[in-house]
């Protein structure tokens, strides 16, 4: 997840239709309702279903700096958000009014910027073609000094639900939904390292050691087990299935259920709310009753036990 902030010198504009941004200004035009095409409707927040990854606030200069005006002891005076729509390129980025797509303003864009022009205008493209899974919005505001504009700003919001909705749009590759998360929540496509690897190997859990320690000691046994050799022999136990021998005072060992499968992480996205990711298949949800069903545990026995060696216990 990420926030960015770009900013446009005066110096950089390359056009601006000054009289059509003054009347959007004056008579802050935002369509509401069922009037607004439905690819441009402001986003709302949606906990349950979309994922906000990006924003990215362009912050444009409209004129030179120092600017001086005969009603220069007014408030500044900032317009409502504007629904437009905008189209990044490596090297001009233009803001058209929504309706009739009429240009509004347009930048030259900088050589430490090109790289994230451009990676939006990949995004947008690959949102037209996969509508169910990847949605933008893109809104304008504008701030004047007395009777001249001086500044405007635009955010450029990304969200997308990489779950059961990429049943919608079969055309979305795993490539590329790989290179939404690379991209836009810098992950480092570097492979899988050792360190990344040893980090998501989970020990027993300290809460799974039955309520009875007693009930996994073998009467054949003359040693009393550890707390830790307890909890190792459930685990063996519950990985084997095997339940254990009621007649003999025993019980069955349930050891606590991992909160996500392999290869997933949880993280908060740009409201704060938490979200479920797997980078290495391409999926990203809020729903963790989705992930447990689509990727239940496998039904597998036994596994590996690795305690380390000569682990001694000494009672001073």
């Amino acid at each position: 997840m990420s926030r960015r902030n770009v900013r446009f010198l005066a110096f950089q504009q390359s056009f601006f239709d000054k009289s059509l941004c003054k009347t959007l200004f004056n008579t802050q035009s935002v369509h509401e309702g069922s009037e607004r095409p439905s690819k441009r409707q402001r986003i709302t927040p949606d906990p349950s279903d979309w994922v906000p990854i990006l924003e990215v606030a362009f912050d444009c200069e409209l004129v030179n700096p120092p600017f001086t005006d005969t009603t220069s002891f007014n408030i500044p005076e900032q317009s409502e958000m504007l629904e437009v729509t905008a189209e990044f390129d490596e090297f001009v980025f233009s803001v058209y009014e929504c309706r009739q797509q009429k240009p509004l303003l347009a930048y030259v864009v900088p050589e430490s910027e090109r790289d994230l022009l451009t990676h939006l205008h990949w995004a947008q493209k690959l949102e037209a073609k996969n509508g169910h899974c990847m949605r933008s919005d893109t809104t304008l505001s504008l701030l004047a000094f007395g009777s001249a504009l001086t500044s405007a700003q635009l955010k450029f919001r990304l969200e997308i639900r990489f779950d059961y909705h990429l049943l919608h749009s079969p055309k979305l590759l795993l490539r590329d939904r790989i290179t939404v998360f690379d991209r836009f929540l810098e992950f480092s496509s570097s492979e899988v390292n050792a360190e990344q690897f040893y980090s998501n190997i989970s020990e027993p859990l300290k809460n799974s050691l039955p309520q009875n320690p007693e009930c996994v000691q073998h009467p054949s046994l003359t040693c009393k087990l550890f707390p830790f050799q307890a909890r190792a022999v459930a685990w063996m136990l519950q990985r084997e299935k095997v339940e254990l021998n009621s007649a003999l005072g025993l019980s069955n060992v349930n050891c606590a259920k991992s909160t996500l499968p392999p290869l997933w992480c949880s993280m908060k996205d740009l409201d704060d709310q938490v979200i479920y990711l797997n980078r290495h298949q391409g999926y990203m949800t809020r729903s963790l009753e989705w992930i447990w069903k689509e990727f239940p545990e496998p039904e597998i026995n036994g596994g590996i036990l690795a305690e380390v060696r000569c682990l001694v216990y000494v009672n001073y």
